[in-house]
């Protein structure tokens, strides 16, 4: 139904509608039925505001979402690119199934993208090797006005990220093995303060972190091995001042009697949150003592112990946690732990630091306000988490700043006045979502 001339929406200023009209594109695969083209087909005033609305024409999904929906035009995605002036362009391209296509049509699009490479701002490539070259050949030599890279699947060199400046790059996503080389160049990404490497190797996540001055958020999931590790070592030592958050997983596959971790050569003095878990490639084959691979764990996390206010390990090193690694944190406030690492001792060390404990730490250390717990199994361990309880009601003082959060995998009851608060895995991530936060795309 079409609205009346005189409808009081026809009386607003075109900067108003302008902005109305960006909140409007949530999904920007062109459709007629979708902003921004919906709205530019309103009425003449109204696509005269959407076209000279840069923003509206700036991202578009080129993906196969189903096999009877075609892919945007290239003529389409020109049209785009020209309507996004001087904001930039950003694409998402994936999911596409390149031998059910009209071959010419889709090198089409590719060759459209390529000839206006200088305008990129965000982009995200998941496609085969084979089709993503030409993408990846571009950059960084073609692309200076790059804000946010993803690359999900096809093989990269992480070393062509310095062969020319990328100084507004801020986001770096890359999934997928690497190909390893050394960088010809000692250029850096200045401004890159959050990034994301899945299966990249360890040399290369290395390289990326000591020519990233502003890194602030880190993500690295790859493999280790002492002879790397090594190798790295000497060859690098560097310090972010910026850091804040570290989540690493980590696949080992040898680690010998006091290991250096894989981070040791860099210094994080303003670290607040560290999360870590650590995967055995293969116990039978590796031959890794577990008493080993928990010293391991906690000489990781202890060499930013005095900045890290929330540390989680995920490792199962089933009852060999020593009470006193928990002195190593002087500033911690939330811990998370597997069930299989504690023991009495070191049952009793947690709780002496809870901020409802009687005995308070001591002045120099924080208290600890939540404990999550990993692997939490019903039956198996509920008497090791009534320990914690029991032990926890038995020292509380009257005057607690405020309840210890424990969090279960597996809901448990507690009576109305304790001084516990149980609250389920789900609730918890929402909670505290600046522990577990999305990087920003």
């Amino acid at each position: 139904m079409s609205l009346p001339n005189h409808h009081p929406i026809f009386n607003l200023p075109p900067e108003l509608l302008s902005k109305i009209f960006a909140h409007s594109t949530t999904n920007t695969y062109p459709s007629v039925i979708e902003a921004p083209i919906n709205v530019s087909s309103v009425c003449k005033s109204w696509r005269q505001i959407a076209l000279s609305t840069p923003c509206l024409w700036s991202d578009v999904y080129i993906v196969q979402y189903t096999d009877c929906k075609r892919l945007p035009t290239a003529r389409t995605i020109q049209a785009w690119i020209s309507r996004s002036g001087s904001y930039g362009f950003s694409f998402t391209i994936s999911r596409i199934k390149v031998e059910e296509l009209d071959k010419t049509e889709f090198n089409a699009v590719i060759d459209v993208l390529l000839e206006n490479c200088e305008m990129w701002r965000k982009v995200h490539i998941t496609m085969q090797k084979n089709y993503s070259a030409e993408l990846l050949s571009v950059l960084p030599m073609r692309t200076p006005n790059l804000r946010k890279l993803a690359i999900d699947g096809p093989k990269f060199a992480i070393a062509n990220l310095f062969d020319a400046p990328l100084t507004g790059l801020t986001h770096l996503f890359i999934i997928g093995t690497t190909i390893h080389s050394p960088p010809r160049g000692n250029l850096l990404l200045e401004n890159l303060v959050f990034i994301q490497l899945i299966s990249v190797h360890h040399s290369d996540v290395v390289e990326c972190l000591c020519r990233s001055p502003r890194l602030e958020d880190v993500r690295a999931y790859f493999d280790f091995t002492a002879e790397d590790s090594r190798r790295i070592q000497e060859r690098v030592c560097f310090t972010l001042e910026h850091m804040q958050h570290l989540d690493l997983i980590i696949t080992i596959h040898n680690c010998d009697e006091g290991q250096r971790g894989p981070f040791d050569h860099i210094n994080f003095p303003t670290l607040k949150t560290l999360l870590f878990k650590l995967l055995v490639h293969d116990f039978e084959t590796t031959h890794i003592r577990r008493d080993v691979l928990w010293d391991f764990s906690v000489n990781i996390a202890s060499r930013y112990g005095g900045s890290t206010q929330n540390l989680e390990i995920e490792s199962q090193c089933y009852g060999l946690a020593h009470p006193g690694f928990i002195d190593r944190f002087r500033s911690l406030k939330h811990l998370g732990i597997h069930i299989s690492v504690l023991n009495n001792d070191c049952i009793r060390a947690l709780v002496s630091r809870f901020s409802s404990s009687t005995k308070p730490p001591f002045q120099t250390r924080s208290c600890l306000e939540s404990l999550r717990i990993y692997g939490f199994n019903g039956d198996d361990h509920e008497p090791t988490l009534r320990t914690i309880i029991d032990l926890a009601e038995k020292e509380k003082s009257s005057n607690a700043v405020r309840p210890v959060i424990i969090v279960p995998s597996d809901p448990i009851i507690l009576s109305s006045d304790s001084t516990i608060e149980i609250t389920n895995a789900h609730d918890w991530l929402e909670r505290r979502c600046d522990l577990y936060r999305d990087l920003d795309w």
